[in-house]
């Protein structure tokens, strides 16, 4: 993931079935967070997810932030996502 979506995030998962462009670079077609909530649990959104943050945010890390930077963006997803 590039910092810039951390500070910008897109809020047309479901617009785009998940598809988000950085899920190719992790060799997949879709977002894991997206994947999980919405195929596998049947959720709406991932913000309907009582899990989140889970495993599946802290395994998505970009390598490019620091450990700082990731923790703060995985607070901001959830609390954007929540919010839906």
């Amino acid at each position: 993931m590039h910092e810039e979506l951390i500070d910008n995030p897109c809020k047309g998962c479901n617009a785009i079935e998940g598809k988000v462009f950085w899920a190719k670079y992790l060799d997949l077609d879709t977002c894991p967070i997206y994947h999980c909530c919405v195929n596998e649990k049947k959720l709406k959104h991932c913000g309907q997810c009582a899990e989140l943050p889970c495993s599946i945010h802290l395994n998505t890390k970009d390598p490019s932030l620091s450990e700082e930077r990731f923790e703060q963006s995985i607070k901001e997803r959830v609390e954007f996502l929540k919010s839906l």
